[in-house]
């Protein structure tokens, strides 16, 4: 580590990895349970359209996500959204639960592609340390709807792949665990800065799909 940088002499990312910055218009998620029946929901949309999680977390009214895969493109992340939302939405009628997403409700959202590994460690970093900056805690570890105890081996989300990270980071897992550890301190003494990589980019309106067409085109 070079300062606030991990830094390897080549870019060894396979995957196309992206950011993803979901805000909504009203508090949809304000709940502990609305919390964790979303990431049910994500975790099956991303199974759907083959997309892995490497990092993410869920506030009140706002979701950010490192996620990718090989060959993933923008719109395939966004008809992922949508069909995460669709299942949160069916899920919350079965429990006896209507108008959870009323037609007014607006999702706008940000992705941004990744161009190396170095840009994904910091905006990995920047996601689990969001809570602590937005207030939600006092310490990012203590919050329980992020991947950041997957990656100091506290609880293993299994949504979330925390293999090519820490393998950018160290063959060794224990040397990769504490250059994570040392990384995301080294963000909190500077309270959590906006990664350079992510702060262009443009929102954009997500239309909600249906499900039946989602499972019959998936691409």
């Amino acid at each position: 580590m070079v300062g606030d940088k991990i830094i390897k002499p080549q870019n060894r990312m396979t995957h196309q990895v992206f950011y993803l910055d979901m805000r909504m218009s009203r508090e949809v998620l304000a709940a502990e349970w609305d919390k964790k029946l979303f990431l049910t929901s994500l975790e099956e949309a991303g199974t759907l359209f083959r997309i892995e999680f490497y990092a993410f977390c869920v506030l009140d009214d706002r979701i950010r996500l490192l996620a990718g895969g090989t060959d993933v493109r923008r719109r395939t992340l966004m008809k992922m959204l949508s069909a995460a939302l669709e299942h949160y939405e069916r899920g919350m009628e079965l429990n006896g639960e209507k108008g959870i997403l009323p037609s007014e409700t607006v999702f706008r959202v940000k992705t941004v592609r990744m161009e190396c590994e170095q840009d994904a460690v910091s905006v990995l970093r920047y996601i689990h340390l969001t809570p602590l900056s937005e207030g939600y805690t006092i310490s990012a570890q203590d919050y329980w709807w992020t991947s950041y105890n997957s990656y100091r081996g506290f609880y293993r989300w299994p949504m979330v792949n925390t293999e090519p990270v820490m393998q950018f980071l160290s063959r060794s897992d224990a040397r990769a665990a504490h250059t994570l550890a040392e990384y995301h301190s080294r963000g909190v003494l500077l309270r959590n800065p906006v990664p350079e990589c992510i702060r262009n980019g443009e929102y954009e309106t997500l239309r909600l799909c249906t499900l039946a067409v989602l499972q019959g085109n998936i691409n």
